[in-house]
């Protein structure tokens, strides 16, 4: 009996806060704005691999977090990425080494898309003035594309 109270009001605590504060007055309103299918309130915005191809493609500057562990990063990753591992993110963000891109949209890939969504969540608590977008199907629909890796 009381390990289903205890579900329930788990379970009811988790719902409770489960929604995040309404942040459109924040100053990146318009950035969001620009991002199909993104959400303000997630704190950041979402791209798939074509879209970051396509900026990849045309000479763009553009920053790509992967936060896939070091012995997936080496069998393959988008060209120019920069690995932090997931675990590392927060402690990274802390240590200040994502200051240099305060001013740039920071693209942030895992595997499959999951680790980012949580690396995303995590960077957007602890830098919210920085641009993140998680890119949709990560390096395994990079690869599926048939876009360029480097190992």
């Amino acid at each position: 009996m009381r390990l289903a109270f205890v579900a329930r009001a788990l379970h009811a605590r988790t719902c409770t806060f489960a929604r995040r504060p309404n942040l459109q007055s924040r100053s990146k309103k318009s950035f969001w704005k620009a991002r199909a299918g993104s959400d303000p309130a997630d704190g950041f915005g979402e791209t798939t691999v074509q879209d970051l191809q396509a900026k990849i493609g045309a000479g763009q500057d553009v920053v790509v977090v992967d936060v896939r562990e070091p012995s997936e990063y080496t069998q393959g990753h988008v060209p120019g990425a920069t690995n932090v591992p997931l675990g590392t993110v927060v402690d990274a963000a802390k240590q200040g080494r994502f200051d240099v891109y305060a001013d740039r949209e920071v693209h942030v890939i895992c595997q499959l898309g999951g680790r980012s969504t949580k690396a995303c969540t995590a960077l957007a608590q602890e830098l919210p003035d920085t641009k993140l977008v998680n890119v949709k199907g990560g390096t395994a629909e990079w690869m599926q594309a048939g876009f360029q890796v480097e190992k």
